[in-house]
């Protein structure tokens, strides 16, 4: 998943606060740390970012720990937000990577597969298109034997339109 949740929280005063703990829970009830802000002096608003969104179609629950100076702790009312996964999202999964002449492509369903072309780290296009893809697997080996050691770039566009590019190291 490539989303982010973004926790932002503000307060009227925070005389004693040491720190901020950001916990998150998957089912609303057992919480884990999983970040921490220093309070600062002046400061009555603050933000993190939850970009370890690992299950899709998933609950998250999160709240604040305030930690004062003194370690009395407080905390935040529980908030929720559901991140969705339409199964649509492109990927391509590219093995092994770095590679020495052949790549294999795994493929999600919603790519146009006309859409290829293998570009060097110049810009100049390689391969423009990838025959011999299987259809029912998504998947493509990618003979780059012929090619210098270097960075290309494999770009691609999903069936809305969305241009997308993978990085390929061969050594």
């Amino acid at each position: 998943l490539s989303q982010r949740n973004r926790l932002t929280w503000s307060l009227a005063d925070q005389y004693s606060v040491d720190h901020y703990e950001i916990q998150k829970s998957y089912d609303g009830t057992v919480f884990e740390a999983i970040g921490e802000i220093n309070a600062e002096d002046g400061m009555l608003e603050y933000s993190y970012d939850d970009r370890m969104l690992d299950v899709a179609n998933q609950y998250y629950y999160y709240r604040i720990k305030s930690v004062d100076r003194d370690g009395a702790i407080d905390y935040s009312a529980i908030v929720s937000t559901f991140v969705k996964d339409d199964h649509k999202s492109a990927l391509i999964l590219a093995f092994p990577n770095p590679l020495e002449d052949r790549v294999q492509l795994n493929m999600s369903d919603n790519i146009d597969l006309r859409s290829f072309s293998l570009l060097d780290v110049s810009g100049r296009v390689m391969q423009m298109n990838l025959d011999n893809i299987d259809v029912f697997t998504y998947t493509f080996e990618l003979d780059m034997s012929t090619y210098k050691s270097g960075v290309y770039f494999l770009h691609y566009t999903t069936l809305k339109g969305d241009p997308k590019a993978l990085k390929l190291i061969k050594n």
